[in-house]
């Protein structure tokens, strides 16, 4: 894939790919196209993988369709509170519902926040449950690898004599020569 034109952006040397999708200049092989959908979809990974975060977000979205639910139906307040539980929770007892399309309209978007939010936040917890203390710490899995590269390298160099015919004999080879008469 071919570079295009470089240019200045947010104080940051970026270099427009053919594809036209701006990638900061030296950000290494893992370069991701600048732009306020990646940045959004890294913030909202960040949220998802935070469980303090993620109930906070989803609280927020209840009250503001609470709020928003309260204003253009003229529910009192804690009732909306009631009904954007019931809905974000996918209950749906059908006490209370929207009359009015922009009642409506928040209602399908609290839905959705509803399903993505609580199955964000039961797909955090449930793997908070099922972590177990064999689980390999990040230092640990490098000295794993460091020691897989070096038993590899060993292999590798003992192939290497075995191929040149200049192994030493095992021990195996060596007990069956001090038998030998």
């Amino acid at each position: 894939m071919g570079r295009g034109r470089s240019t200045e952006q947010e104080g940051r040397a970026v270099d427009v790919s053919s594809t036209g999708a701006p990638t900061v200049v030296g950000a290494g092989a893992h370069a991701v196209p600048s732009s306020w959908a990646t940045r959004a979809g890294v913030t909202m990974l960040h949220i998802a993988n935070h469980t303090p975060s993620a109930v906070t977000v989803y609280l927020a979205a209840v009250l503001a369709a609470a709020t928003a639910v309260s204003v253009l139906e003229d529910w009192a307040f804690g009732d909306a509170v009631w009904w954007a539980f019931v809905t974000t929770t996918t209950t749906g007892y059908g006490d209370l519902s929207p009359a009015t399309a922009a009642g409506r309209v928040i209602a399908v978007v609290t839905m959705f926040v509803g399903i993505v939010g609580i199955g964000v936040i039961v797909g955090r917890i449930a793997a908070v449950v099922i972590r177990t203390r064999d689980d390999f710490t990040h230092e640990e899995q490098v000295d794993l690898s460091h020691d897989s590269d070096e038993q590899l390298r060993l292999l590798r160099e003992i192939q290497a004599q075995l191929e040149a015919g200049d192994a030493a004999p095992t021990a195996d080879q060596e007990d069956s020569a001090n038998r030998a008469p």
